[in-house]
């Protein structure tokens, strides 16, 4: 049986990209803190808070 989704934290996401970053950057950082995230997941997750 597929595992949920982990959530990403949308509102460190959101701070990110209103600094500039771009989707593969939000990605880049969420790696490094530990989520397994591409940027195409990044950019689904946010689009609906954009």
């Amino acid at each position: 049986m597929p595992r949920s989704p982990k959530p990403i934290p949308i509102s460190y996401c959101l701070e990110l990209r209103s600094r500039g970053y771009s989707y593969d950057m939000i990605a880049y950082q969420l790696n490094k803190i530990g989520y397994d995230v591409s940027r195409w997941t990044v950019w689904r997750r946010l689009k609906r808070y954009e």
